[in-house]
């Protein structure tokens, strides 16, 4: 379900006109382009290896004759009760979102002249669709498309190009189809890293809409001063935002752009930063049953960057995110792989949470 999933939401993107990427992110959403039907069935699916099946209650109970290994061993059940939980939902999520996914696809093709045959439509609508077929719905797609246009559409929707770059060639593309592309510019969050406010507003003010996750994107881009600057002005509102698909907030987010990207900022600036986001009023810990912020901090400490990590877990720990079982294993494994790292950057202040649980 999620192969098909994640097909659909690119597919829905090729036919619509506009796509959104988080930074960092494993995830995909799709909306229309300014002037056509929004297309609110996203297809965003977090892509996890599959792990065993674990139970969601936390087990805290210590076997007998348990020393440092079974330390290790108890405090990883709370860590995977909380990558079960986010499966259990990414599960909810895919089967709530398939059909009505499928019935916004099929409209949007039809809406562009897009007519299949009945035996497509009827395998499209029971979840039957092959490989074969997949590629006969694109031939009908971009024979409906401008010539060209699914190429283009496809080039954009991958990383690593600038906002400037971005710029040029959505309006070089305007020029060629006539196909106004300024909201699929919005819903690419590659351009957050380098827009500045005014020039958002200015796509703002000619009716273009804000994704609806743009609080964790902008987080998850190290922008915390644009986030600032909408949430000021009115145009951001929902600061607790979770993104369903990743099952992360602002703060979450935030943390894991900085960890994917730390040479954007030094560890006292994201300090600051964080200092921002809860000032804005984003709850430092969602209680989803999920992986928290400092989850995503101490998941990928390593030997070149356990200084920063430690300042920003900390500041983590300090801002309200409690110490919790799974950070014990995850401090845990770094002990045992990197010993005199730990000494020198966590053992003052994180041995007196690193109890046994």
């Amino acid at each position: 379900m999620k192969k098909l999933l994640i097909f659909l939401g690119i597919f829905a993107a090729l036919i619509g006109g506009g796509l959104f990427f988080f930074i960092g992110v494993d995830s995909v959403s799709t909306e229309q382009a300014a002037g056509g039907t929004l297309v609110n069935s996203i297809a965003q699916v977090k892509t996890e290896k599959t792990r065993p099946s674990v139970p969601l209650v936390e087990t805290l109970s210590q076997p007998e004759n348990s020393e440092k290994n079974d330390l290790l061993a108890i405090s990883k059940v709370s860590f995977e009760n909380k990558l079960a939980r986010e499966r259990e939902l990414d599960s909810k999520l895919a089967a709530e979102n398939l059909s009505e996914t499928i019935k916004q696809i099929i409209i949007e093709m039809k809406s562009k002249g897009v007519e299949l045959p009945e035996h497509l439509l009827k395998k499209l609508e029971s979840n039957e669709l092959s490989p074969s077929d997949f590629a006969e719905i694109k031939n009908y797609v971009d024979k409906a498309l401008p010539p060209g246009e699914a190429e283009f559409r496809k080039k954009m929707l991958g990383y690593g190009m600038s906002y400037a770059e971005l710029k040029t060639a959505y309006t070089e593309r305007s020029l060629i189809t006539g196909i106004n592309y300024d909201q699929e510019m919005i819903n690419n969050a590659s351009i957050y890293k380098e827009i500045t406010y005014n020039e958002l507003k200015t796509f703002l003010n000619k009716g273009n809409r804000l994704p609806s996750n743009i609080v964790t994107a902008l987080a998850g881009a190290q922008r915390i001063d644009l986030l600032e600057s909408l949430y000021g002005d009115g145009y951001v509102t929902e600061l607790d935002y979770v993104n369903p698909y990743t099952h992360r907030n602002a703060l979450e987010d935030f943390v894991d752009g900085y960890i994917n990207s730390p040479k954007d900022m030094s560890a006292n600036q994201a300090i600051k930063a964080i200092d921002m986001i809860l000032h804005l009023g984003v709850n430092p810990v969602p209680q989803d049953g999920t992986r928290d912020a400092l989850d995503y901090a101490l998941g990928n400490i390593s030997d070149s960057n356990a200084e920063s990590i430690a300042l920003i877990s900390k500041k983590l720990i300090e801002s309200g995110v409690g110490f919790q079982n799974s950070h014990i294993y995850l401090l845990q494994k770094f002990k045992i792989d990197f010993p005199k790292i730990y000494d020198q950057y966590f053992q003052s202040y994180f041995d007196q949470y690193s109890t046994n649980p």
